[in-house]
């Protein structure tokens, strides 16, 4: 009878090690099956407590039944149990070696960075846990309680760090590049011009009550764009084209908020320049409270700052961020789990409230705490004296280009205790919240876009109450003489979806750039979009679908 209870149990214990064996495995497979992988999520899983508590409930069950029914250990001598130990500790270096492939590399010293990384202690950690596990099999009840208990106090240790994780330190820290120059009180500026005006969005590190832009020998007062003191705006008109101008920030007594610096009006429309030297990029938003505590997600800002600098030391005459300043989704699918509303984000920055407006409540706390270290962080004192020019793109009103069908549960999010439900949803045109948390963030960091004598003013989003005199936040042109005209804009904001009769943007604007295009004031015309048009990403909002189905 003892015999056949052996043998019942030797045959659930293989069961059970080859659970184990494959329990990484069968999270990785199942996301691919389901076309969800993501490597971000992949590596949360393995550094979630869940996987190892389930495994180790296992093994305290078996135990129990093992120890209920006298069963007597397994022989670790015996070639069966020692073939079954091999197949795994092989499987196991197979994961570690497609973790590896799936990285892009082999190479040695990543391998090492690796092994040297804190998320490799903690897979060792939840790996050691597994062997003690298997090894309470085959020992003596000492030394089985010995293991056990091991076993529970790493478990808890790992889930003690789990939840601590959120309360980890964020270190951002404004870009001020030029040590020479004194940044005062200043956060941010970011400047755009035309050939005769000069509006200019900045940021204070204390609360202000006047502010004034001094250029050369007159003032233009400061507008007050939060309802604290701290995000100001400024527009000088009536500027001559291609002059250099010096600029000063002051507060409403005359006190210098900052050292002084140079700013050059582009040329006239009928000037002939002999070259134009662009810096345009996208996808450079992203808050280090995002990020992983083990480094995954977004570049971390202080090496965005360091490509920035760089990019700047080739001395461009113009900068055009096309698109994802922002990368803050917290909405919809499942990059808004992993940003916006990832534990560690919500514990930096807040959660936001729909209901309620923005500016004026606990909203614009959020607001500034989410975005500020993406824009005012990132670009700081380093392009004050560089033309800017900014697009939205998707993440920009806070969400992904998702569509989902139907709803479903993502299991790589459900082994990284997180909420694993994903609602079918369609995420554009945005909707009323969203729209406004992206009008808000531009307000408060980013310079809309100037008028343009050969763009309507009755273009959508032009002239809205509460932005500068006939300024655009979505459409925007960059006029350099008659050498260059860029026409830049919004594919997000006012997208249709309406069949075949679908759009990206309003007829109005989709006309301004057909005329331009066929227009002949300037040697080259350059389209800036976040969606480029001839070209498609194989995806749902695209300028064309991969597949046309004709109607029979």
């Amino acid at each position: 009878m003892m015999d056949s209870r052996s043998d019942k149990i030797k045959k659930l214990q293989i069961i059970f090690g080859a659970v184990v064996i494959f329990t990484l495995i069968f999270i990785f497979t199942l996301s691919l099956i389901f076309n969800s992988f993501n490597a971000s999520i992949f590596f949360q899983v393995l550094a979630s407590p869940l996987p190892l508590v389930l495994i180790l409930t296992i093994i305290m069950v078996i135990n129990i039944i093992i120890k209920k029914n006298k069963i007597k250990r397994l022989d670790i001598r015996k070639k069966r149990i020692r073939a079954i130990l091999a197949l795994g500790l092989f499987i196991a270096i197979f994961i570690f070696g497609m973790l590896l492939f799936f990285s892009g590399s082999f190479e040695a010293s990543i391998v090492f960075e690796y092994l040297a990384s804190p998320l490799s202690l903690v897979i060792v950690l939840e790996l050691s846990v597994i062997i003690l596990g298997f090894i309470s099999f085959f020992v003596s009840k000492k030394w089985k309680s010995i293991t056990l208990i091991s076993s529970i106090i790493i478990t808890s240790s790992l889930i003690s760090f789990y939840f601590y994780i959120p309360y980890i330190p964020v270190d951002m820290k404004p870009n001020h590049p030029n040590s020479d120059w004194e940044h005062g009180f200043v956060i941010h500026i970011l400047p755009s011009v035309s050939d005769n005006r000069i509006i200019l969005k900045a940021s204070f590190a204390k609360s202000l009550s006047n502010t004034r832009l001094k250029v050369n020998t007159s003032y233009y007062i400061g507008q007050k764009l939060d309802t604290e003191g701290y995000n100001w705006c400024f527009d000088a008109q009536n500027l001559s084209p291609n002059t250099t101008y010096q600029l000063a920030l002051e507060d409403g007594t005359g006190l210098k908020l900052c050292d002084s610096w140079l700013l050059t009006t582009f040329p006239a429309f009928n000037a002939s320049p002999s070259h134009l030297r662009i810096l345009v990029f996208t996808g450079s938003g992203g808050n280090d409270a995002c990020r992983t505590w083990y480094g995954t997600g977004q570049i971390p800002l202080s090496i965005r700052q360091k490509l920035l600098n760089k990019a700047l030391s080739f001395n461009p005459d113009v900068l055009i961020g096309s698109g994802d300043q922002i990368y803050y989704d917290i909405r919809y699918g499942i990059t808004s789990k992993i940003m916006g509303d990832s534990r560690r984000a919500v514990q930096y920055s807040g959660k936001f409230n729909p209901s309620i407006a923005i500016l004026g409540t606990e909203n614009e706390y959020v607001l500034k705490r989410a975005v500020g270290p993406q824009i005012a962080y990132l670009y700081g004192t380093a392009c004050r004296s560089i033309p800017t020019l900014f697009i939205l793109d998707d993440h920009d009103y806070f969400a992904n280009d998702d569509a989902y069908e139907t709803d479903s549960i993502n299991p790589q999010l459900l082994m990284a205790w997180i909420n694993p439900y994903i609602s079918k949803c369609i995420t554009f045109p945005p909707d009323l919240f969203m729209l406004e948390l992206a009008r808000t963030a531009q307000k408060l960091f980013l310079p809309e876009f100037l008028p343009d004598s050969n763009r309507p003013l009755d273009l959508p989003a032009t002239g809205a109450s509460d932005r500068l005199e006939n300024v655009s936040e979505c459409f925007g042109t960059l006029r350099y003489g008659n050498l260059v005209e860029g026409l830049l804009y919004d594919t997000r904001r006012f997208v249709t979806l309406t069949g075949e009769n679908a759009s990206f943007i309003p007829p109005k604007a989709e006309q301004w750039i057909i005329d331009r295009s066929k227009a002949e004031d300037t040697t080259y015309v350059i389209n800036f979009s976040p969606i480029s048009f001839g070209w498609s990403a194989g995806k749902w909002l695209s300028w064309y679908p991969d597949i046309k189905v004709k109607k029979h």
